[in-house]
């Protein structure tokens, strides 16, 4: 992650940049839109949103001065991030989500209806409303448009498979995970997932341990992919009663369920969405 901020901090402090639509809530983001000197001065505009964030632990540490972050509401009633060592903070930012409405600096509320599931996608229509707005457009029109997305490149469509009806998900790593398992339909809907480890994926899944599985307790889960076996391991620890097989058709010919929903990290989701048709 530290990495792929440094690509983006570098030509962000050399070239000029028209417009950047930033996530406030994530320090290496930030430090990668405000350069060295702690500010914005090498951009043109910069539109901050907020979507809140679960997952912290890849910024732990100050990109800046590699000093040690906060995150939280310390006295004086500040909210947000800070860097204990160095004046590296979060910046205001022009968009927030509260709850299921979008705030802008004014604090006007707009109400966020959307057709896809989960906080993950409410954060992800503050960014993409961000990005309209920086290119001139209406933020209520942009409101309004975005609810009419129902999918995205096959992500949460419902598809029939072998007679069981089958919503897709997909993660790609555990922030993605501890978000896609918020939008599973409740216990007892059991669960398909499926963990490769090709190159798009990363070759090591040892970031399954950082994955809150523990979370699926009550449901039958079925591992599935290349390294199926890994994630039941993974499963077992967690204490989540699950079984492996080798396949989708296989899984649900196991479960026999009218209704199951599938989890697979990113080449795995790909041959599932091959398999059912783009």
């Amino acid at each position: 992650m530290r990495s792929i901020a440094l690509l983006w901090h570098s030509p962000l402090e050399r070239h000029d940049i028209h417009a950047v639509v930033a996530n406030a809530d994530d320090p290496l983001v930030a430090w990668a839109v405000l350069g060295s000197r702690g500010d914005t001065s090498e951009v043109g505009e910069v539109v901050w949103f907020s979507p809140g964030t679960l997952w912290t632990h890849d910024a732990a540490g100050c990109p800046a001065c590699g000093g040690r972050i906060s995150f939280g509401a310390p006295e004086g009633g500040r909210a947000g991030w800070w860097c204990l060592d160095c004046p590296l903070e979060r910046p205001d930012p022009h968009l927030v989500l509260d709850g299921d409405e979008l705030v802008d600096e004014q604090g006007v509320r707009r109400r966020l209806e959307l057709a896809l599931p989960g906080r993950a996608n409410m954060a992800n229509a503050v960014a993409a409303i961000g990005a309209a707005r920086a290119m001139g457009v209406d933020v209520d029109e942009a409101v309004r448009a975005i609810s009419s997305v129902s999918d995205v490149a096959g992500r949460y469509r419902t598809a029939t498979i072998d007679g069981t009806r089958v919503r897709l998900l997909m993660a790609k790593n555990p922030a993605g995970w501890q978000e896609a398992l918020e939008m599973l339909a409740p216990p007892p809907r059991p669960l398909v997932a499926a963990i490769n480890a090709r190159i798009a994926d990363g070759r090591d899944p040892s970031w399954l341990w950082d994955v809150p599985f523990e979370q699926l307790a009550g449901r039958t889960v079925v591992a599935i992919g290349e390294r199926r076996h890994d994630l039941a391991v993974r499963l077992h620890y967690a204490g989540v009663d699950h079984e492996v097989a080798e396949d989708l058709p296989s899984a649900l010919a196991m479960l026999d369920a009218d209704e199951v929903d599938y989890l697979g990290n990113y080449t795995a989701f790909q041959d599932e969405l091959d398999r059912v048709g783009r």
